[in-house]
């Protein structure tokens, strides 16, 4: 009879600080060699937030300080966590009017699908732009914008003419950039520019 292998949970160790609660449904399409592939834990950890969820940004984000500070153990140049904290306030970051000819416009790139890796059926709802060494995601539903966000490939190097949409975006729609992993958030022109540009 083979032994078991038992696991302590406190010994188990997470590689993020944080994950959303949500993840989009599948649609009926097949993923193929133009589809954009994001790892699901990537989903909504880099995301534009509407500002009247501020105070919620805030709280999470105060949750997202303490796993930081209270569970955080470093291995040389990474860090794991011991315990997650599990973002469930803002379930919907975004409502506004919004298309895909908008998407478009916005990027200034042809859009793709989106699959989680793994996956063979792409996600429903959900069109990708490749820019820099990034992706910009959007779920769009019967015309409006639910999530707009940005895959985890490395750091953003967006050019200036996508970075002054992407504040016009902001300014006009009350939004927030919110980096949840690390705990920031953005809203100045400055601020843009320092973490999405070349």
């Amino acid at each position: 009879m083979e032994s078991e292998c038992r696991v302590n949970p406190q010994e188990v160790l997470f590689s993020l600080p944080t994950l959303n609660d949500a993840l989009p449904g599948l649609s009926n399409l097949m993923a193929d060699k133009n589809t954009v592939m994001m790892h699901e834990d990537h989903w909504r950890q880099f995301e534009f937030v509407e500002e009247r969820f501020k105070t919620v940004i805030d709280d999470e984000l105060t949750a997202i300080a303490a796993i930081w500070r209270n569970q955080s153990v470093s291995f040389g140049s990474s860090t794991a966590f011991r315990s997650i904290h599990i973002r469930k306030l803002i379930s919907r970051p975004i409502l506004i009017s919004f298309s895909i000819s908008d998407f478009s416009a916005l990027t200034e790139c042809k859009h793709e699908a989106v699959a989680f890796e793994g996956r063979v059926k792409t996600l429903s709802g959900v069109v990708a732009a490749r820019v820099g060494r990034v992706s910009v995601y959007a779920e769009i539903w019967a015309g409006n914008l639910g999530t707009l966000g940005f895959t985890l490939e490395g750091k953003p190097t967006l050019d200036d003419g996508l970075v002054l949409r992407l504040y016009e975006l902001i300014k006009s729609k009350n939004l927030i950039l919110c980096h949840w992993l690390s705990g920031k958030k953005y809203k100045t022109l400055t601020e843009l520019q320092g973490v999405l540009s070349a």
